[in-house]
């Protein structure tokens, strides 16, 4: 049987392998150290520092970009505070620049705190910090001195409008010394806080208080001057500038007026003597008014005796006035009696020739009287309105035919209500213009200036002109609008087409149709070239549907009478 063998002792023996011998002298590198490691990490630790500097200087762009952008808008938030058109400081002026600072500090610590919520580093925050507080200091800086600027302004001008106000004052109350007492001692008062409040020398406070008191007493006797009180202004005069209270410079001034005054005064006193001396001649008045010694006094005098004259006359005037106006509505009342037995004798007397004249014409329907309309419609509308009643009626109205009348009644009443425009009366003037344009070229009148308007070319002027008017106004009724000047200028030339020629024994004579007179009417005729073909045809069917011979001369007169627009003569011609 097989057996195991056993072992008492170790035996397996420790000892050195048979040729095998060991280097001691292998290089670092072969357990990863040595130069090539060192090269190693050097340049793995200057990549490192590299990255290192790049990610600093990005943090460093980027605070210095957000910097920069935080201050940008701090630059806009200054210039708002001190210079928005309607919040800035800048724009608060006097009083209202008082609270100017506590609005701006607000405003800007209100925005410093919203624009620095925007930034996201310390580094950012503490930049941020030291612009805000070196554009603050500058804000600051510039806000007190506006406010100090606005401040010392305002004080400036309401102390010089509380001295004006108290010169105005004793000047109005320049009959009463105590007023003109009281006013001078709240001025100085006024003065002497000034002087207070804004540390000003007691130079400077004696020169105002020297200068106000000066003025308040030159206000004084102007007023008393214009007032017409120059003895007592001249009393004043003696009495405040021997007491030294007049500036050499305003003494001077008052000295030349206080002399006008005196000789205007004087001059005035004369004149009133004069003129009741004279009861109230005016001739006898001036005579005397030359004999003044005085030479400086002399004109004067007579100018006011002149004065004195006329507005006695603009009295007399208004009051014949009102008697002509009475009187003309008395006429109205009573058709078909004598005025002149409507009227007391005692008003009847005090009319001129003229407006007696014009009130027993009243009723009448003259033939108009060219040269007066266009005198007339020659004035501008302030020189019609400015007419009275009377004159205008007198003078101009009562010369005209119902058509004139009423046209020149309109542009008075235009004239009185000031509706008119400042130069001649333009939609008249330029109608006006129109006519006379209208007429020469058509060869009715020899020239288009005012002057030379004579004669029948004034009868042919004023009736053209009328009848156009009158056709302007139809015009304007019917289509209800204001007439263009091509509306017109049509209204006119259709007019002036409508003549005929009326038989003479010494040549022809071609007439506008509203110039011909009933006796012409049977002796006009258009030639038979300037009948317009349709017309002429129409007129000779008409004879024809008579069994009547349409001659050249009957078919003339028959034309003529068309444009005559009499109609019984038409048919008489038609039936021969």
């Amino acid at each position: 049987m097989p057996t195991v063998p056993s072992y008492d002792k170790l035996q397996v023996r420790e000892a050195p392998l048979p040729g095998v011998s060991f280097n001691s002298s292998v290089p670092a590198e072969a357990f990863g150290a040595g130069p090539s490691f060192d090269r190693a990490m050097s340049a793995g630790q200057g990549l490192a520092d590299t990255a290192m500097k790049i990610a600093e200087q990005e943090r460093k762009k980027a605070d210095q970009l957000a910097v920069l952008s935080a201050d940008t808008k701090l630059s806009a938030l200054e210039t708002d505070i001190q210079y928005n058109p309607k919040t800035g400081v800048v724009t608060k002026k006097g009083k209202d620049a008082f609270g100017a600072y506590d609005s701006a500090s607000e405003a800007w610590k209100q925005g410093v705190d919203a624009i620095e919520k925007e930034l996201h580093t310390e580094n950012q925050r503490n930049a941020y910090r030291a612009s805000v507080a070196s554009r603050w200091s500058s804000i600051d800086k510039s806000i007190q001195a506006h406010i100090h600027g606005e401040t010392q302004k305002y004080d400036d001008a309401t102390t010089e409008s509380y001295i004006a106000n108290e010169r105005d004052a004793a000047s109005q109350s320049y009959m009463d010394k105590g007023r003109i007492g009281l006013s001078i001692d709240r001025q100085t008062a006024a003065l002497t806080d000034h002087a207070d409040r804004n540390g000003l020398p007691a130079d400077w406070l004696k020169l105002k208080v020297s200068e106000s008191v000066s003025k308040t007493h030159v206000g004084v006797i102007d007023r008393m001057l214009a007032a017409g009180e120059d003895q007592h202004a001249k009393a004043y005069y003696d009495e405040v500038n021997s007491a030294g209270l007049l500036t050499g410079s305003d003494g001077t001034a008052v000295l030349k007026a206080l002399d006008e005054g005196m000789s205007r005064g004087d001059a005035q006193r004369n004149a009133d003597k004069i003129w009741n001396e004279a009861g109230g001649d005016y001739g006898v008045a001036l005579e005397k008014a030359r004999e003044v010694k005085d030479s400086k006094t002399r004109q004067l005098t007579e100018d006011l005796v002149r004065k004195r004259n006329s507005d006695q006359k603009a009295v007399e005037a208004g009051v014949r006035d009102d008697i002509y106006i009475e009187a003309a509505n008395l006429a109205e009342q009573n058709p078909g009696e004598s005025v002149r037995l409507l009227v007391d004798p005692s008003k009847w007397g005090m009319l001129t020739p003229e407006q007696r004249s014009s009130l027993e014409r009243r009723s009448l329907n003259p033939e108009n009287d060219g040269k007066t309309w266009l005198d007339f419609i020659d004035m501008t509308p302030q020189q019609i309105g400015a007419l009275s009643r009377s004159d205008f009626e007198s003078k101009y109205w009562v010369h005209f035919d119902s058509a004139h009348k009423s046209r020149a009644e309109e542009m008075w009443q235009e004239g009185r209500s000031g509706r008119g425009s400042s130069d001649k009366h333009t939609a008249t003037l330029s109608f006006d213009d129109r006519v006379r344009d209208t007429l020469f070229s058509a060869g009715m009148i020899p020239d288009k200036t005012r002057t030379n308007i004579k004669g029948d070319n004034e009868k042919t002027y004023t009736a053209f002109e009328v009848e156009a008017a009158r056709r302007v106004e139809v015009f304007e009724r019917q289509n209800a609008k204001k007439a263009s000047g091509e509306d017109v200028q049509g209204i006119l030339d259709g007019l002036v087409r409508e003549r005929v020629k009326v038989k003479r024994l010494f040549g022809d004579k071609e007439k506008l149709s509203i110039n011909v007179t009933q006796d012409e009417r049977g002796s006009s005729y258009v030639p038979l070239d300037k009948i317009p073909a349709a017309d002429r045809s129409a007129i000779e069917a008409a004879f024809k549907a008579k069994r009547k011979n349409a001659t050249k001369e009957k078919v003339e007169r028959a034309y003529a009478a068309y444009v005559l627009k009499d109609r019984r003569l038409l048919d008489s011609i038609l039936a021969e």
